[in-house]
């Protein structure tokens, strides 16, 4: 809000909130310590760093912007309990965020199709930034 009411002030004034999510150095740093309050989110170091530099440089959108910064998908090989995942261990079957967040989160009403094409798609959606910013997120040691 605060951001809002300067670029009102000052209309030639950019600022871009970056939301992080549990950022790591790669993708094998993040999981297994990845956890449900996190919804199971991540983002690389590099990735950080670039949204950060995009945020300064791109153009092609003007005032107060807040942008989510995360991979596209979740840091999560395990079963749907924290306890179910050991390093290098293979579940029994691939667990699907939607079959996480009913887990851990089992009075939370969702949305199912946003999960229809992809089972591993982060809760958080980072469309905004790759629009705006042209910013992808790279997955390191994957």
């Amino acid at each position: 809000m605060q951001a809002v009411s300067l670029c009102r002030f000052d209309t030639s004034l950019r600022i871009a909130s970056l939301r992080y999510h549990f950022c790591q150095e790669t993708y094998n740093d993040a999981w297994p310590g990845v956890i449900p309050c996190d919804l199971w989110s991540w983002t690389s170091y590099e990735s950080c760093a670039e949204s950060a530099l995009l945020g300064l440089t791109s153009e092609g959108w003007t005032g107060a912007e807040s942008f989510i910064i995360c991979s596209d998908e979740t840091a999560w090989e395990g079963g749907v309990t924290h306890e179910s995942i050991r390093k290098g261990d293979k579940p029994e079957r691939e667990t699907s965020v939607l079959d996480m967040i009913k887990h851990a989160y089992p009075k939370v009403k969702v949305r199912e199709e946003y999960w229809k094409d992809n089972k591993r798609r982060s809760v958080w959606d980072n469309t905004k930034a790759k629009k705006l910013m042209g910013w992808e997120h790279r997955d390191v040691g994957k």
